[in-house]
């Protein structure tokens, strides 16, 4: 399938190599600017979003909410003042709150949202991510911008009529999980548009009747497809790595950091993972005990630096 070309223009205000660059597919990076698919979208829509903010907007249907959709999927219009207000007071994000001042979460549809969720279930980053990119790439499903091919996330219903790649990709248990949340998006048990009017919480329990999606799935799901972040997943990596920083039990680690944070608290689970280039627990301890709490451009792949799967 071949994107006609919608719109091109430029934003500003945010720093979109950063924002770009963060938590996503390799092969969906190139040097100066990278691709994402715009969520909540009539049909499939995907930009190409250049650092100097220079965009372009490929879609078969052309609806003219496409630019506040993309600009909503960068998070241009989100006003991140008291967050890094606070980080810049924290021990482990006060340099990020410095260098980051620009990055935004790059948000995506409840679907995506729920795989990427799924895939870091009891896995390291490294293990999760690469599920992801196999994922796409054994459902080899692609479109066409001008004429360069481009790996997409295969829909609910091609998972389900070809089941067996998600064992491909080595989601292992993860693949029942997924296929139940496949069955439930196609089925309309979950829709993005009723879970969206919930409050976070009940937003959370709505999710969280689709067995094998429990806490840290829902919140960090929710998270990325509505930026709401005053749940924040938080799994045994980062209630470890609070209850050593912040001097509280692991059992007390959650609800400290939630009043620490308030309505950033997820945002701020996520800036973790990123300054420590989400390593493995006892490294990460490690760089924190030397003060190394910013992107290590060496560790490759890191959240900042995914182009490292495409060379593994």
């Amino acid at each position: 399938m071949k994107l006609p070309l919608c719109t091109r223009g430029r934003f500003s205000g945010i720093d979109f190599e950063k924002t770009m660059r963060i938590y996503n597919l390799c092969f969906w990076i190139s040097d100066n600017y990278a691709y994402t698919y715009i969520p909540w979208s009539n049909d499939l829509a995907v930009a190409r979003v250049y650092w100097s903010g220079e965009y372009e907007v490929y879609s078969d249907n052309c609806e003219e909410s496409l630019i506040e959709k993309l600009k909503w999927t960068l998070g241009i219009y989100e006003d991140l003042f008291e967050f890094h207000e606070l980080a810049s007071r924290d021990p482990l994000l006060s340099v990020f709150a410095k260098l980051f001042k620009g990055w935004r979460l790059r948000s995506c549809d409840l679907w995506w949202s729920l795989l990427v969720a799924i895939c870091q279930q009891n896995s390291s980053f490294k293990q999760g991510w690469r599920m992801l990119h196999k994922l796409v790439k054994v459902y080899e499903k692609e479109v066409y911008v001008e004429n360069t091919p481009l790996l997409r996330p295969p829909t609910p219903l091609e998972v389900l009529k070809e089941p067996e790649k998600l064992k491909k990709a080595g989601l292992g248990y993860r693949a029942e999980i997924a296929l139940r949340v496949a069955e439930s998006i196609v089925n309309d048990i979950i829709k993005y548009e009723d879970v969206s009017k919930l409050s976070i919480e009940e937003a959370e329990k709505t999710l969280r009747r689709i067995k094998g999606i429990g806490s840290y799935t829902a919140r960090l799901a929710l998270m990325l497809s509505t930026r709401t972040y005053r749940l924040p997943p938080m799994d045994r990596w980062l209630k470890r790595i609070v209850s050593v920083v912040y001097s509280v039990s692991e059992r007390e680690a959650e609800k400290y950091w939630a009043e620490k944070w308030g309505r950033w608290a997820g945002l701020a689970s996520l800036a973790v993972t990123i300054v420590l280039d989400a390593e493995v627990l006892s490294r990460a301890l490690e760089r924190i005990k030397c003060g190394k709490v910013i992107p290590d451009p060496n560790v490759k792949p890191s959240p900042l630096n995914m182009n490292g799967f495409c060379k593994e």
